[in-house]
């Protein structure tokens, strides 16, 4: 007897639908959507049993993650229970943050190791921690950094606390952006919702990245406009002449 599993889609999640038994072929999901499917090898850092709270199972407990994190500011930690290896962020809205991490087109679209790792192994074989949950006036940076410090997560390419390491370019590479070209040119853009930045090396990179056109930041570059695109973005450009 051959046991199904079915997924559906709703909005950014992806959510086990039903079981069903069958003595047919095996139905293959999207490979695109993750998996339920998990090692029996599972393993969780020695500093799994000192998080507030520990999913073990990303795409099984969705809902409770989702319950849990609402209205919280929080270090969080996603871990690879196939190798060990794992990632630390920060999030003031950590329901907004997580969105993203359960959009299979965000994922596929930012290139961080993490998400890349996520793709790969499918949700089901991550857990989630919530590290540290602070308080509105606390320092989410500097408390991300200590953990970033005491923690040395693998996915995290660039230790620095508010850079999204593994992603376009971290903040190390800055100033070494475009080399051959006559101008270099920056683009940084910080996501309101979750404190994020990330930093292209061209104007088309980050418009893609905001889903609008590159004349959309040339125009407020030249017009020196500086509110928050659609409410969300925060763009900086920076050019340096060689």
């Amino acid at each position: 007897m051959i046991l199904t599993i079915l997924y559906l889609k709703s909005s950014s999640f992806y959510r086990e639908a039903k079981i069903c038994y069958s003595t047919a072929s095996v139905a293959q999901p999207d490979s695109t959507a993750p998996t339920a499917l998990t090692s029996s090898n599972e393993y969780l850092p020695a500093f799994a049993k000192n998080a507030v709270k520990v999913f073990h199972n990303v795409l099984t407990q969705q809902k409770e993650i989702n319950a849990f994190s609402k209205g919280k500011s929080a270090i969080y930690c996603f871990v690879n229970k196939q190798n060990g290896k794992f990632y630390v962020g920060s999030a003031k809205e950590l329901r907004i943050r997580l969105k993203a991490y359960f959009s299979i087109a965000r994922l596929e679209r930012d290139n961080m190791n993490i998400n890349k790792s996520i793709l790969k192994y499918g949700h089901g074989n991550f857990a989630f921690l919530i590290l540290e949950i602070l308080k509105p006036e606390e320092d989410l940076i500097s408390r991300e950094q200590f953990w970033l410090d005491s923690l040395m997560p693998e996915y995290n390419i660039c230790k620095i606390a508010g850079n999204r390491a593994g992603s376009k370019h971290s903040v190390e590479t800055i100033n070494k952006i475009s080399l051959n070209n006559p101008k270099r040119i920056a683009v940084e853009i910080l996501e309101l919702a979750t404190q994020v930045r990330t930093i292209f090396s061209s104007v088309r990179g980050a418009a893609k990245f905001i889903s609008a056109s590159p004349k959309t930041i040339l125009y407020r570059e030249s017009k020196g406009i500086t509110q928050a695109f659609r409410g969300k973005y925060v763009i900086t450009v920076n050019r340096t002449d060689r």
